[in-house]
């Protein structure tokens, strides 16, 4: 039997189904970017470098 958090030998914490949008934490975070997307489109003016930085940082 594996610890709390962690798997046993072979099995996979993702099904290899993908099976990883049924995940809570998935779920959320595609919540909060398609929230932070909206928001930008909303109060970022087009064209602003603020927009093209945020996209383009690592």
């Amino acid at each position: 039997m594996a610890k709390s958090g962690q798997t046993e030998p072979g099995e996979r914490p993702i099904p290899k189904h993908g099976g990883f949008r049924h995940l809570k934490s998935f779920q959320v975070a595609q919540l909060v970017y398609d929230v932070a997307l909206r928001v930008c489109g909303t109060y970022i003016v087009r064209g602003s470098r603020t927009l093209w930085s945020k996209r383009h940082t690592s």
